[in-house]
């Protein structure tokens, strides 16, 4: 399963802008989730790999917020870390964890941040799209 992250506009994008990008259900999507859920708690939308959500320019100050605390957060950490992931509950229950490398992790907080500031740019929308 795929989480696509994109940018709607109808103006053309500046030379070289990430227009679009995917998050699966890994170690990486797993550590950006609690700043996701705090997102959705202050603005009621939800970066979900499961659902939809479509932010606009009211809501760029809070995702570009969430998204900084992420960073910060990443940038503490070590230069690979396990991240839970999930549990697994047949045939027999257990904790479920991902590899996290912490400049893989940058370079993608990076690239939403940026995809945020392109939209904003061009008066577009970031579209969330889940499985």
């Amino acid at each position: 399963m795929a989480l696509d992250i994109r940018i709607r506009t109808s103006k053309a994008a500046p030379p070289g802008a990430e227009l679009q990008i995917a998050l699966n259900n890994d170690g990486y999507y797993w550590f950006l989730h609690p700043f996701f859920e705090r997102l959705r708690d202050q603005c009621g939308k939800y970066v979900d790999l499961y659902g939809d959500a479509l932010f606009t320019r009211d809501d760029y100050p809070r995702l570009r917020k969430s998204l900084d605390e992420a960073r910060a957060v990443a940038e503490a950490q070590p230069a690979t870390w396990n991240v839970h992931i999930g549990t697994q509950v047949k045939p027999v229950r257990k904790e479920l964890d991902a590899v996290v490398r912490r400049d893989r992790l940058l370079t993608l907080i990076d690239t939403i941040r940026n995809m945020v500031e392109t939209a904003d740019y061009l008066d577009g929308q970031l579209e969330c799209l889940g499985d």
